[in-house]
Parts: C-alpha cells; structure tokens; sequence
C-alpha cells in the first residue's frame, strides 16, 4: 500500500494539505476544531484518499528542550481517523512566514534554537544577512546548552523518537484495516520541508524569476570549503566563495530582474504567475552580524555567465558547485540515517521532499537549481579528471539516490505546470524537469509522490497533472530483490539491510507488502496544495471533485 497506488490496484490516490496553522501556536488543540471538522467531511466527500499536515517543531518543542506538546496533533489524527482519511505527517524542522505559499502564516524555530545565540547555526548569504527560516546544515554536529547540551541531529531523532512514542498506534495496521492511519512521515531537510538551500529567500528580495543567493557564507561553511579545497590540492580555492556569486533578484548573466507588473484578479494571466510576485520586505532578522566573513566585493554577479566571464564552467566554478551539493546530500543522509533507526519496524512509509526549481532550466549553468543546491549544469566540457574528482553535475539524481539507499520515497513540487505559462526569457522547463526526475527514479527504484508547486483552482492546472499520470501511468520501477538491498546497503554503509527485521523497516515496499521484485508504477500518490476558502468556493469545488474522481479512474 506504498505511495498512491497499490500493487494491483487501479487509480490515483489524491491527499490535500491542510492549512499551515491546522493546529494552535500551544500545540493543545486542533485551531478551530468545528471548521477542521468541516473541512475534513468535505474533503472525505469529495473522494479524497487522505490529508497531509505539518508537525512544526516550533509548536511541538517550542515552550523547552525535549518538552514536547503533541495534544493538537493527537486530536487532529483522531478527526481524521474518526473518517477513515489517511495522513502524511511533514516532521516541519523549519519556520513559516516566508515563502511563497506560506500567506500570513508564521511559526517560528523554538525560541531556543534561534537569536542572535544561535547566528552561527544560521544559514548566511555574501552580505552576511542570516535567515532564521531553518538550521544550517555546517551546524549539524555543534553542541549547544540553549537546545539542552544537543547538537541539532540529536534535537531531529529526539523529536522522531518523540513523535513515535506519541502516535505509534496510528502507524501499525489493526485488524480489519487495509492501512495505518498515518501512511508517509516525511522528514523535513531544509526550507520548505525540502532537501535545498535557502537560495531563494522572499524576506531577503527574491523575486521570480531570480537566480538566488549561495548560503555558504558563515563560519562553519567556510571551514569546510577550505577543508575540501585543500584535501583536493587547490587550498586558494577555499579562501572564501565566489566573490561574483549570484544575486536574489538577478539573471544568470548577472543583469537586474525587473520586478513583474501590477496584477488585478480580473486579468488573463493565471494565478500561479501572479503568486510567483513576492514583495521585497526587508528582514527583521537580528543576526545580520559583522562575525560572518563576508565576501570580497565584486561589481558583477556573473558566476553563472555565458559570455566567457562566468566561472561556473571552470574547473574552480565546478569543485565549488560540486561541494556545495555534496553538503547538501550529506545532510539529508546524516538526518535520514536517525529517521531509519527511529521509525524501523512501522507500517508507514519514510519520505522527503525536494524543490522543483524550473525556472533557468534551459540556461547550460541551470543556474537557479545550482544556488539550491542541485548541481545540474551542462559544462562545455567533461574531463576524466572531473569525473574522478567528483565534479560531475549530479543534481537531482543524488537525491533519488539517497533515497534508494534508505527506501523512501521522494515528494516532487510543479506538478501541475506548463512550460506555456511563462515567459521564454526565463528558460522555464517545470514539465521537463518533471520528466528528468520521473525517468531518473524509475531508473532506481524510487517511488515519485507529487504536489502543486501554487495553489491553483483552473481547469488547465488539473488538465496538466492528469496529463502526467496518463503520460508514465505504465511507468514501472527498476524492481529491486532483497538481495540486491543488501548489497547496496554494505556498500552505502546504509543501516537498512535485507536482514531480519529490518525487511519491514519504514520506507521499504515490504512495508506493506512481501512482493519484492515486483515492478510497480513510479508515480504514486498525488497532494493537492492546499485546503483553504477558495478551494471550497462552489465552482471550484465542483472542479476539484471531479479532478478526484479522474485521477482514482487512472
């Protein structure tokens, strides 16, 4: 019963986030406990499988270290129990309030995990201006007494641990059932819940279409460059960044994005576009600090030009790129390795999510993914010794690798785009990047779970998702054996293995099922972003029931 689609079983299984603030700022109660009801016998009515909701850290440990209020969330699951709705849990390690999407919403880091104390522990662009919306992952392994003597690694698998002991019931299958109530915990790895940088940050100027910033600027991420630089024999290359390093709100060739025209609900153009258009809002932040060691200062913000003075396709430009997605990954596996331990032996799925990052897609530096921290340009150029250096573009593929080494399935964003919806200027692909990462899982064996990137209520939106379940409806995963699991576990240091119990750890398709080695279809469930008033306007409603209805027809 992995994913949206069972073994054998026809149909597309459609979730629906709900609201950000589903439950109260104290963690005691659902928020407006009647309009949840509400919203849920509508949701249940309309034929949706189940719902997907945020666990914040900032709600649940908010008050303490290891002082955890899970009322709220109890009595959400039992709602939806109550229901027969299935739930994906988001474990939400990170803030709302600043991007697109998030609306009026804000939920901050715990108190004690955030300040100016904790600036060390914070992401930092080139100017040194620090964002509180997640932990950086250089910050891993530094212990702390304001998070109760804990390093943020130890802060993640006790609140995993936590959360198991909490609502393990309502990830085993009792008798009579066809599932858990809790179906997928995903694991929060950064902004958004996503496996990413904070590159494109709407509180520090980021507008659509902007490249973004590198956020590898504070000490700690510093250290490590120069650490890499140097065990590669190219120490001045980790003397700092690059100084010529994009900008929020500028192109790949360094030039000025304008910002987009005024808009009105009555214009043509669809609300997926006029959601991209961020105000700039100048950061409250209190940990823009003169500690971090900023960038030199450089004129132009070429990095990732194509006129010859760009140094992305350089041999210094690709060691940087390539080690600030290395990082990246390596956080998700240091993370994924507690959630393995801390969730074996369950019959929910693991998940995570990553970015859909379309927009430079068919720019060769694909500079807007590179910023995010997924390394997918096209160099003019591949050398052995790129290769035997690990300086080969891997993007998104290290992801889904990740992923295959821990049987999770992977969360996949603009699902519901077009490459017509946008300006050409911008080299937007959402479709082909969708189909990239699709193939790419299928290749491994990684079931793809997708959402909406923006809130949409329009008929080519839901035309467009349909379209791509039609499209790899018959595409199947790589089958894998148990005995191929454990071979690439031993080589991957991986703690999952074929062995004794782990064969039921969480994640893996024998979660549910004893069927190893069958071929399953590499699209699994679809969740529609996100229950609010609009969506329940008739009109719209009636679009999206019908929308449902197609999709479990699949």
């Amino acid at each position: 019963m992995t994913g949206g689609v069972d073994a054998g079983r026809r149909g597309v299984r459609t979730r629906v986030m709900l609201p950000l603030d589903c439950v109260e700022t104290r963690g005691d109660a659902p928020r407006d406990a009647t309009r949840t009801a509400a919203t849920l016998d509508a949701l249940k009515a309309s034929g949706v499988e189940g719902v997907m909701v945020d666990c914040w850290w900032g709600i649940v440990e908010g008050a303490a270290p290891r002082r955890y209020a899970w009322e709220g969330y109890r009595r959400l699951l039992e709602m939806c129990r109550a229901r027969a709705l299935r739930v994906d849990v988001v474990l939400a390690f990170h803030a709302c309030g600043s991007n697109v999407g998030d609306g009026a919403c804000e939920i901050a880091l715990p108190h004690w995990a955030r300040g100016v104390e904790a600036r060390e522990n914070m992401y930092a662009d080139r100017r040194g201006s620090v964002t509180e919306e997640c932990l950086s992952l250089w910050g891993d392994e530094t212990r702390d007494a304001r998070r109760g003597d804990r390093t943020p690694l130890e802060c993640y698998r006790d609140f995993m641990r936590a959360f198991r002991d909490a609502f393990e019931r309502f990830m085993r299958v009792d008798a009579g059932e066809d599932g858990p109530t809790i179906t997928q915990v995903i694991i929060g790895l950064g902004p958004c819940g996503e496996l990413r940088y904070p590159s494109y940050r709407a509180s520090s100027g980021w507008r659509f279409p902007g490249v973004g910033e590198f956020q590898c600027y504070d000490e700690r991420a510093r250290a490590s460059l120069a650490y890499e630089a140097a065990a590669f024999g190219k120490p001045e290359w980790g003397r700092h960044p690059p100084p010529n390093g994009p900008d929020y709100a500028c192109d790949p060739e360094g030039r000025p994005i304008p910002p987009l025209r005024e808009t009105s609900a009555s214009d043509d153009e669809p609300e997926a576009k006029r959601r991209h258009a961020m105000p700039h809002v100048e950061s409250d932040s209190s940990l823009t600090s003169a500690s971090f060691s900023l960038a030199p200062e450089c004129a132009t913000r070429n990095f990732f030009a194509t006129d010859g003075t760009g140094s992305w396709d350089t041999p210094h430009g690709k060691f940087f790129l390539s080690w600030y997605h290395r990082e990246l990954v390596a956080h998700g596996e240091r993370v994924l390795e507690h959630a393995a331990r801390e969730f074996r032996g369950v019959d929910a799925t693991l998940g995570i999510k990553c970015a859909g990052v379309h927009w430079w897609h068919d720019h060769p530096s694909r500079a807007a993914e590179c910023a995010a921290g997924y390394y997918n340009a096209r160099p003019s150029s591949r050398s052995t010794a790129d290769v035997l250096c690990g300086c080969e573009p891997a993007g998104y593929s290290s992801v889904i690798d990740l992923c295959a080494r821990f049987n999770v399935e992977l969360t996949f964003t603009c699902a519901e785009m077009r490459d017509v919806e946008h300006d050409d200027a911008y080299m937007c692909s959402p479709e082909g990047l969708f189909e990239e990462v699709v193939r790419c899982a299928a290749e491994r064996g990684v079931r793809v779970n997708t959402e909406n990137a923006l809130a949409r209520f329009d008929a080519d939106a839901y035309a467009q998702i349909l379209r791509a379940y039609e499209r790899h409806g018959a595409a199947t995963m790589a089958a894998t054996t148990a005995s191929e699991d454990a071979t690439a576990n031993e080589e991957n240091g991986s703690l999952r293995s074929a062995s004794s119990d782990e064969t039921t750890a969480p994640g893996s398709r024998a979660s549910f099922e004893s069927n190893r080695g069958v071929r399953e279809r590499v699209l699994g469930a679809f969740t529609y972003l996100r229950a609010c008033d609009a969506l329940f306007e008739p009109a719209n409603f009636t679009r999206f029931s019908n929308f449902v209805r197609r999709m479990s027809e699949l």
